[in-house]
């Protein structure tokens, strides 16, 4: 767990929806909808949603899946408390992604949108994926990947740290291109997750290339 990548979090946990939708014109809003659309297909009932924040994605999932038991994990103890607040229907718990309190081979599905770049020991927390998920069942990843339009390019790299920095932390939103910057291209990412025996089902390329869904199932490749 990367200590000021935790602080970080916390000191925008206030303002994270609310820039969330703001700096992405109610695109997230889309890009949740999308995962729970591919969810709402599956089976299986028990979600552990890792990198939670404040429970949006599983709120967004709950609404097509009402039968789910989802647990939320994060590490910024802040936005859980948030979540706690939005939601009675799911649990929170604050944790680290590199250690779960959770037993083998128990979850139906783990997604996590928008945290596996924020792990530093990305690998360690694949294989804890790996480790909760049973047989043949379903991690889901959405990530942001650097955008192929000039345009979004531009906004992403400077227009949106700005727009964030007015609002809330510089530092965190200038960390956001940044971090994306240094996140494996899809290609490379893919083989990471082969490596730890999880295969690609299929990746989705949203608004133009801003983000990407990595739909896996946990077997031997």
């Amino acid at each position: 767990m990367d200590k000021k990548i935790q602080k970080m979090f916390s000191e925008i946990s206030d303002k994270y929806d609310f820039l969330n939708h703001l700096l992405s014109f109610g695109q997230d809003i889309f890009w949740r909808k999308k995962v729970a659309n591919i969810i709402e297909k599956l089976n299986g009932n028990l979600l552990f949603d890792i990198a939670c924040g404040t429970g949006d994605l599983g709120i967004e999932i709950l609404k097509k899946r009402k039968d789910f038991k989802i647990i939320g994990i994060d590490f910024c103890f802040e936005m859980v408390e948030i979540g706690k607040k939005k939601s009675s229907k799911i649990i929170f718990i604050n944790g680290d992604a590199t250690q779960l309190p959770v037993k083998d081979g128990v979850a139906d599905f783990i997604t996590i949108a928008f945290g596996i770049r924020n792990i530093p020991e990305r690998k360690k927390a694949l294989k804890e994926f790996y480790r909760i998920l049973k047989k043949d069942r379903y991690l889901i990843i959405m990530e942001f990947s650097i955008p192929e339009n000039l345009f979004f390019r531009l906004y992403f790299e400077k227009v949106l740290p700005f727009i964030g920095g007015l609002f809330s932390s510089k530092e965190a939103y200038f960390y956001l291109p940044s971090s994306v910057k240094q996140f494996p291209t899809p290609e490379k990412f893919m083989k990471e997750l082969n490596e730890i025996r999880f295969k690609v089902l299929k990746v989705i390329s949203l608004s133009l290339g801003t983000v990407k869904i990595y739909i896996c199932k946990k077997g031997v490749v």
